[in-house]
C-alpha cells in the first residue's frame, strides 16, 4: 500500500543490484568501528548482488521509494523444523 512515497512489493529478477546495496551499504555504515574493518571491506556489492539473484523467489518481498531505490528487503521461508 503506498504511503509517503515508500511501498512494499515482491521481487522480480532485476532487483538482484538493489536488494545488494540495500545489504551491504548499511552493514558498512553501521558496524563501522565495531566489527573488524577487514570484514566491512569483504563485504561487496557484486558479491551479494549474485546471491540474490539466486534467491529472488516469491517469498523475497522489497521495500522501495518512489519506485525506484530500495531501502531494504525481507526473505522468509517455511520453518524448518516444525515442531518448534
Amino acid at each position: 500500500m503506498p504511503g509517503h512515497g515508500y511501498f512494499i512489493r515482491l521481487a522480480k529478477p532485476g532487483d538482484e543490484v538493489g536488494i545488494a546495496i540495500a545489504h551491504v551499504q548499511p552493514w558498512q555504515e553501521t558496524y563501522s568501528g565495531l566489527l573488524p574493518q577487514s570484514f566491512l571491506d569483504s563485504l561487496s556489492v557484486d558479491k551479494r548482488r549474485d546471491m540474490s539473484a539466486r534467491v529472488i523467489n516469491r517469498n523475497t518481498e522489497v521495500g522501495a521509494r518512489d519506485g525506484r531505490f530500495f531501502k531494504g528487503s525481507h526473505m522468509h521461508s517455511e520453518a524448518r523444523d516444525l515442531n518448534r
